[in-house]
């Protein structure tokens, strides 16, 4: 992966990199983007099909286990 035309090798390096102050704050932020993905594709079928379209249905299971739970 790279960020700009430097490749990023570690957690630390992507938090600073990003303008975070320490990877405990880049790790909270990277929950909550995680948290609304996932209720993005449990609100909206028309995300649903295209994430399931872009990841796979099992990746997408794996990766957002909330939005696949019974309601």
């Amino acid at each position: 992966m790279a960020f700009g035309d430097q490749a990023i090798v570690s957690e630390s390096q992507a938090a600073y990199s990003m303008g975070f102050a320490t990877v405990e704050e880049f790790r909270r932020a990277a929950e909550r983007g995680r948290l609304w993905a996932a209720y993005n594709i449990k609100a909206d079928p028309l995300v649903r099909m295209n994430v399931e379209k872009q990841f796979g249905v099992e990746r997408c299971r794996q990766r957002w286990p909330e939005a696949y739970l019974e309601r």
